[in-house]
């Protein structure tokens, strides 16, 4: 059972604590770095043998299946781990022992055998329990937060990374001459600080396993489980293939470096700067990592992650003159990813297992994980070995890492391939690339971190979700649907506009809920932020609001109506305007009707225009009309000015449009239109005749309509003549305004070009 509030953060410091003191024994007494340095440089391993001792390391993985044995027997996961786990890390002393028997003149062969002893056999007992350990943590960690746990912890790990390999690295560039020595006494401590990660765990809290059908005992069921999950299976397949094809090269990069001989020959603190770029750069995005495999799933990230090999073709271009240019841009670049990949494939795992059997699941990952690992540097040490005499034979590259370089990035891509095939109902990664590359997501983090984090300022609140919109805003979810229910009613409303600019199907959900919530202050907000969405789940919700006591809420459902493109709520928007609601919600449902341009409304919005003694909703209205005769929100532009001038130009207007059409075709009809029909109905106009101007109009449609006719796109043309004529006749018998003559002289001069409906 996962532990909560104080408790919760008392595990956190510890555990994090822990990882922090951990790290400088993982960067010495793990096959990295400065450990492959301190084999080849002294103690004289060739890349074959580095290679092979390295896959010795991972190919112990496989006693992860035995932690399978061990916990089915055990009730509890913390007493078996901390025993194992205080011997494993106290073996790195032999590394120590190693170092000062050379010093003394030892055999260095000798002295090989005894890091690879002791190295492996300390990884050998860490893999019987470390699967528990996992387990243990996943179950201390609420689910809906697991992936931002480790990839805090992982964030505080590489800090402690780059201060503990940085001052190493610098150290054993300093006393260069005492470099045995400096091994012995920084393997000490590394392994005195190993000891205090395992002992600190003591004070985190154990939780017992959900309980079984029968005795929790070993049997076969309990470990091929795992194997009988085919998602799972394929998934570790995939892994596997993708640790193996980056060891071909990565174990061997850093002694490249600093070999004078077959290498770049840069001093050992240049590994240092690279680890701190790196790692520094791995700091500021697992957290963010963490969030993106919580919000929007774990293999989009993974596939993003998995990808960092391909940056080490920058490699390519690096030689002994120019390395400090190009060993930092790569560190910068796979700091950026890979903690997406190593943090992400835990996640998976996790995702993909038996809550009851989560013990087997992690084993089961990490001995595919080593066989896989144990492939690729077994196999990248003999490839070095024979590439750099190639290279010094004047081959293809003149470095042998080069060819290892191009066999772990054709591996990689190929991965990246088999990785798209896992099955996981997740957001794509293609999808998830858009959202980091988009450059709002800086300011998006920052918003959000105020929005998540604020108490006292709901100023500061309300001007970050301003701030947060698109798919960005997906990280932060759970976040801004918890401000719904702010205490202060802005704050409420900017969660709800933010929401309906995320546009998420959780938005969505959201969004209703305070929609059909009669004790919400924020309904109308919600109504009108699901219309932002576009989404037609929100669709019956909005259409049942309309029942609702609040002239204000129907009037904003039936706007965000129009915005919604299903004829659902077409049928909806015309019941509106044809039954009792009142004169305002009818105009919202008019204004929502023109959008989508549906003909069958329109006879009832001019009805209601007519009908209507609200100058505002006369406007509206006509408005709404003109977007159905024209470009929707073309005419409002004519209306906020004078209206007069808005005549002069539109009478304007029609002279060009005329002589345009007929000029050619029928001068004599152009000269009775200019200089006798045109001129009666400006002077009718000025008389504030406006019945006889509109009559005036249709029949200068109906003069006009011979050249129409004649115009190559007939039909469109005639149809359109049919709609110009048909809205003027709506006209007849009736009382005509001021309104009514822009309006008419606006579909003369612009609509009859457009399918209007009529």
């Amino acid at each position: 059972m996962a532990v909560k509030g104080e408790e919760l953060k008392r595990v956190t410091k510890l555990s994090y604590t822990a990882g922090f003191l951990g790290v400088f024994w993982f960067i010495l007494a793990n096959p990295q770095q400065i450990w492959s340095i301190f084999l080849t440089k002294q103690m004289g391993a060739t890349s074959s043998q580095l290679g092979f001792i390295v896959g010795l390391t991972q190919i112990v993985a496989v006693l992860h299946l035995s932690s399978i044995f061990f916990y089915s027997f055990l009730k509890k996961i913390k007493t078996f781990w901390l025993v194992t786990s205080l011997i494993h890390r106290a073996l790195s002393f032999g590394v120590v022992l190693a170092a000062l028997y050379v010093y003394r003149g030892g055999d260095r062969h000798t002295a090989l055998i005894m890091v690879a002893v002791s190295t492996v056999l300390s990884l050998a007992l860490a893999n019987t329990s470390s699967a528990g350990w996992f387990t243990w943590m996943s179950r201390l960690v609420p689910s809906g937060s697991r992936s931002t746990f480790f990839g805090r912890r992982s964030a505080i790990n590489q800090m402690s990374n780059v201060a503990f390999f940085f001052t190493t690295s610098w150290i054993l560039d300093i006393f260069s001459d005492r470099a045995l020595i400096v091994y012995a006494v920084i393997y000490f401590i590394a392994t005195l600080f190993g000891l205090a990660d395992i002992l600190l765990h003591i004070g985190i809290p154990d939780q017992t396993p959900p309980k079984r059908k029968g005795k929790p005992r070993f049997s076969t069921a309990l470990l091929t489980a795992p194997l009988k999950n085919r998602k799972f299976l394929y998934f570790c397949f995939v892994l596997g293939f993708s640790i193996m094809g980056f060891t071909i090269t990565n174990p061997f990069l850093a002694p490249w470096m600093v070999d004078d001989a077959y290498g770049l020959g840069a001093p050992n603190l240049w590994i240092g700067i690279t680890v701190v770029i790196s790692q520094t750069t791995w700091v500021l995005t697992a957290s963010f990592w963490g969030k993106v495999m919580d919000r929007l799933g774990k293999k989009g990230v993974v596939m993003i992650g998995s990808a960092f090999p391909l940056f080490w073709l920058i490699y390519l271009f690096a030689n002994s003159q120019n390395y400090y240019i190009f060993l930092p841009l790569v560190a910068f670049l796979t700091g950026l990813v890979t903690s997406a990949f190593f943090d992400g494939l835990l996640q998976i795992t996790y995702s993909l297992s038996d809550e009851e059997n989560q013990t087997a699941y992690m084993a089961w990952h990490w001995a595919f994980f080593g066989v896989f690992g144990a492939i690729g540097p077994s196999v990248g040490g003999f490839i070095l070995d024979w590439a750099n005499t190639q290279a010094v034979q004047g081959g293809l590259f003149p470095y042998g890492i080069h060819t290892n370089i191009v066999i772990s990035v054709a591996l990689t891509l190929v991965g990246l391939f088999l990785y798209s095939l896992v099955d996981l109902k997740e957001t794509p990664a293609r999808h998830i690339i858009r959202i980091v590359m988009n450059p709002n997501i800086f300011r998006t983090m920052n918003s959000l971190a105020v929005v998540e984090k604020e108490k006292k300022t709901p100023r500061k609140v309300e001007n970050s979700l301003r701030k947060i919109s698109g798919s960005s805003g997906l990280l932060g979810e759970p976040v801004i649907i918890n401000r719904l229910h702010d205490p202060e009613r802005e704050v409420r409303e900017e969660a709800a506009k933010t929401l309906g600019r995320i546009g998420s199907e959780q938005a969505v959900d959201a969004l209703i809920g305070e929609l059909i919530d009669t004790d919400s202050t924020i309904r109308t907000v919600a109504a009108r932020a699901l219309s932002k969405t576009g989404n037609t789940r929100a669709i019956p919700f909005l259409i049942g609001a309309l029942a609702d006591p609040s002239e204000e809420l129907k009037e904003v459902c039936a706007e965000a109506l129009g915005d919604m493109d299903e004829g659902e709520s077409v049928d909806n928007l015309l019941s509106i305007l044809r039954q009792g609601q009142s004169e305002k919600v009818k105009v919202s449902g008019a204004v929502a009707l023109s959008k989508k341009g549906r003909r069958e409304a329109a006879g009832d919005i001019f009805a209601l225009m007519k009908q209507s003694h609200n100058r505002v909703f006369q406007k509206q209205l006509a408005i709404a009309l003109a977007n159905m005769l024209g470009k929707p929100g073309e005419f409002y532009a004519w209306l906020q000015g004078d209206w007069d001038d808005s005549f002069l130009r539109f009478y304007e207007d029609a002279e060009k449009l005329i002589s345009r059409l007929i000029k050619k075709n029928s001068p004599v009809l152009l000269k009775h239109l200019r200089k006798e029909l045109l001129p009666s109905l400006k002077s009718s106009y000025g008389k504030r005749e406006y019945n006889r101007v509109v009559r005036g109009c249709k029949q200068l449609v109906l003069e006009i309509s011979y050249t129409l006719y004649q115009k190559t796109e007939k039909e469109l043309e005639e149809s359109n003549l049919q709609m110009l004529i048909w809205f003027l006749n709506l006209y007849e018998g009736g009382e005509a305004t001021h309104l009514d003559v822009l309006l008419c002289f606006y579909a003369i001069v612009y609509g009859q070009y457009l399918e209007f409906m009529g």
